[in-house]
């Protein structure tokens, strides 16, 4: 690496320091996000195909903020 290589890093190294955390957190929010709608895809199959008894009456069971939905149609979505 040449010097001016070296100083132009040595400049700019709190904003690259920056650059690579905000990477980083974002990174991490989106691995949250993605975990958070795999859960809550899993809930609504649980409640959908493993609580809800084909042929009965009653709705299946309100395990997720999807059964609070005034048109369960819409919830399925």
């Amino acid at each position: 690496m040449t010097m001016d290589a070296v100083q132009w890093i040595g400049r700019h190294a709190v904003a690259l320091m920056l650059i690579v955390g905000w990477a980083a957190l974002a990174g991490l929010l989106a691995l949250g996000l993605e975990r958070a709608d795999r859960d809550a895809r899993f809930l609504y199959l649980v409640e959908t195909q493993v609580c809800h008894v084909p042929g009965a009456e009653a709705p299946p069971l309100a395990l997720s903020a999807a059964a609070r939905v005034a048109d369960l149609r819409k919830a399925s979505r």
